[in-house]
C-alpha cells in the first residue's frame, strides 16, 4: 500500500492535529500525530488504518492513476440561457465589461423576432426533465421593457412554471410599477446590483455625468420588495469596498433584508476596481462567516463550500454539473458561451436569426471546446488540493491573462485553496478527537453553510 497521489496534508494553526484531505473524493480524516501506534489504543489504530483505506487515502500502488478523472467527452446539456435584451445602459459603471468590450460600437436593442427565436431555440435545447433557467441581462434589461414583456409571454407559452426559473439582473434605477407588476405576474426573481451603502456604492456605480446612482437604486429595490418579491443583490467586490465587506454583508442581510447575495470579482479589464486577491481573500472569508451567522447565502463562495459539505465536485465556474450548460444571446441574436467573448467576436456559435438547429449548437466546435474546460482536464490543476471546488475560475479572465481559456484563472486558484483550508479547520471545530482521529459526518460538514439555503441553490439552479 502507498499514499494516494491526491492526498494533501494540512496542519492545524492552533493544535498539534493534522488533516488529511483527498482532493477528488473530498474525504477528510483528522489525526493527532503524537498518538502513533505505540500510544494509541490498538483497536483505535486499526480503525484509523481501515478508515484511511476506505477513503482511498491508502491505495494499491497501481490503482490510483487518473481513477476518478471525469470523462472529457460528456456532451453539453444546455439548460441555462442569459438573454441580453439590450447592451444599452443608463449608468456608466467604472468597471463595466460590456461597455469596455463594445469599444464605442452602436448599442443594440433585441427586437421581438430575435427574442422569440431565442426562447424557441432554448426550449428545444433543454433536455427533457431538466429544470431550465433564463436570466434577463444587459446592458440594463429594463430599458427594453416591451422586449421583456414579449419574452415573459413567450416563456409562459413554451414552459410550465415547474419547468423553468426566471431571473433578471438589473441596476434597479428604472424599475417602474409596470415592470414590478410584470415580475410578480410571471414569477421572476429580481437581482439588483448594489455595492454597499451609499458612500461606497456611488464610487463606482455612476451615471453618464458621474453622479452616484444609490438613491435611485434603493427606490427601485424598495418598489420590488413592496410588491412582495424576494430580491437578491449582486455586488462587485474591488478596491472601493473590499475593506468593508463583512459590514456590507451585514448591511444587506439585516438592513436591506435581501434574500441572498452574489459577490463577484471584477474582471481583469477594465482595471477600475481591481484589487489583489491576497488582500481580498481574508475579507471574503470574513464576509462568509458574517453571512453564515446571519443565515445569509453568498453564491460564489457558497457554491465552493457546498461542494465540500456535500462532496460533490464543481466542474465549471460557469454553469454545468456535467457538460457545459449555458448559452448567452446578445441583442443582435449572436449565440455565445460568454457575452464578453461574444462582444469581441470570439466563441460565436451562430445567430438565432439564421435558425440554427439544437444539433448545430450542441455540436459546434466552439461549445465542444468550452465543454472540455474543467479542472480535471487542465494539467496544472490536477495536483491542486482545491481541484474539485474551484471550477477552474473564469474562462474569460483566463483568456485575458494567458491567451487561452484552457488555463486556470489564478485568482480563483488562490481563493479556492484558502476557502478549502478555512473549511477544513472550521469543520474540525465540531470534531471529537478523543480517539486520536476523527472523520466528519455529513451534518458536521454542513456546519460550514448557513442553516437555510435559497430554494434555487438547494434544489434548482446551481
Amino acid at each position: 500500500m502507498s499514499d494516494s497521489q491526491y492526498i494533501h496534508r494540512f496542519s492545524s494553526p492552533h493544535t498539534q492535529d493534522v488533516a488529511f484531505y483527498h482532493s477528488l473524493s473530498m474525504d477528510i480524516v483528522y489525526y493527532n500525530p503524537v498518538l502513533d501506534s505505540d500510544t494509541m489504543l490498538i483497536d483505535n489504530f486499526n480503525d484509523f488504518i481501515a478508515c484511511l483505506k476506505k477513503a482511498r487515502f491508502l491505495v494499491l500502488d497501481d490503482s490510483d492513476s487518473n481513477s476518478p478523472i471525469i470523462q472529457p467527452d460528456v456532451k453539453p446539456e444546455i439548460s441555462v440561457m442569459y438573454l441580453l435584451l439590450t447592451d444599452n445602459c443608463n449608468l456608466r459603471c467604472r468597471y463595466c465589461t460590456v461597455q469596455y468590450n463594445l469599444e464605442d460600437t452602436p448599442v443594440k436593442v433585441m427586437d421581438t423576432a430575435t427574442i422569440k427565436e431565442s426562447i424557441q431555440l432554448f426550449r428545444k435545447l433543454v433536455p427533457s426533465g431538466k429544470k431550465a433557467s433564463i436570466t434577463f441581462f444587459g446592458g440594463e434589461p429594463t430599458l427594453n421593457i416591451d422586449g421583456l414583456q414579449t419574452a415573459l409571454i413567450e416563456i409562459a407559452r413554451l414552459f410550465t412554471q415547474d419547468e423553468i426559473q426566471t431571473f433578471m439582473v438589473s441596476n434597479g434605477t428604472a424599475i417602474t410599477e409596470r415592470i414590478a407588476d410584470m415580475l410578480v405576474q410571471y414569477h421572476v426573481f429580481p437581482i439588483i446590483s448594489i455595492d454597499g451603502w451609499q458612500e461606497i456604492h456611488d464610487q463606482m456605480r455612476v451615471d453618464g455625468s458621474g453622479s452616484g446612482s444609490y438613491a435611485d437604486v434603493i427606490d427601485g429595490y424598495n418598489r420590488l420588495r413592496g410588491k412582495g418579491l424576494k430580491v437578491g443583490i449582486s455586488t462587485l467586490v474591488g478596491k472601493h469596498n473590499y475593506e468593508h465587506l463583512p459590514e456590507i454583508v451585514s448591511f444587506f442581510a439585516n438592513e436591506l433584508e435581501a434574500f441572498n447575495l452574489g459577490m463577484s470579482l471584477p474582471h481583469l479589464k477594465p482595471e477600475a476596481a481591481d484589487i489583489s486577491i491576497e488582500l481580498l481573500t481574508p475579507k471574503l472569508i470574513s464576509s462568509w462567516e458574517m453571512a453564515r451567522d446571519n443565515n445569509f447565502y453568498i453564491m460564489q463562495i457558497g457554491k465552493r463550500l457546498k461542494a465540500i459539505a456535500e462532496q460533490k465536485p464543481i466542474l465549471r465556474s460557469c454553469p454545468g454539473s456535467s457538460g457545459w450548460s449555458m448559452i448567452r444571446i446578445l441583442p443582435d441574436g449572436t449565440i455565445t458561451p460568454c457575452e464578453n467573448m461574444g462582444l469581441r467576436g470570439k466563441s460565436v456559435l451562430g445567430n438565432v436569426n439564421h435558425h440554427p438547429s439544437p444539433e448545430d449548437i450542441i455540436n459546434h466546435p466552439e461549445i465542444i471546446d468550452w465543454n472540455r474546460r474543467q479542472p480535471y482536464n487542465i494539467e496544472k490543476c490536477q495536483s491542486c488540493p482545491a481541484v474539485s471546488i474551484c471550477g477552474g475560475g473564469c474562462p474569460y479572465d483566463a483568456f485575458l491573462e494567458t491567451g487561452s481559456i484552457h488555463n486556470p484563472e489564478q485568482r480563483s486558484c488562490y481563493l479556492s485553496n484558502h476557502l478549502l483550508e478555512w473549511a477544513i479547520w472550521d469543520i474540525y471545530k465540531r470534531m471529537d478527537m478523543s480517539n486520536g482521529f476523527a472523520v466528519p459526518t455529513r451534518e458536521q460538514r454542513q456546519g460550514i453553510l448557513p442553516k437555510d439555503l435559497p430554494y434555487f441553490v438547494s434544489g434548482g439552479v446551481k
